[in-house]
């Protein structure tokens, strides 16, 4: 299983490996359920997710929406 653990502050300025997202986007498209957990610090119950976002679930709905072009 493919888990990443995303912490806005981490990619900041870096470049994103090409591999490693094309693979992810495969891995999503197989996926018949994809659970993503989002906690403001790391938890013990982030490696049970497909997707562990650290940050705070308020500033996580406004950077989705602000994507999707709210």
């Amino acid at each position: 299983m493919l888990q990443y653990v995303y912490n806005p502050e981490s990619l900041f300025g870096e470049m994103v490996d090409n591999r490693i997202m094309t693979r992810a986007a495969e891995e999503v498209q197989r996926a018949d359920v994809l659970l993503v957990l989002v906690n403001a610090v790391p938890h013990f119950s982030d490696r049970l997710a497909d997707i562990s976002i650290n940050d705070r679930v308020d500033n996580t709905l406004e950077k989705i929406l602000k994507e999707l072009g709210d």
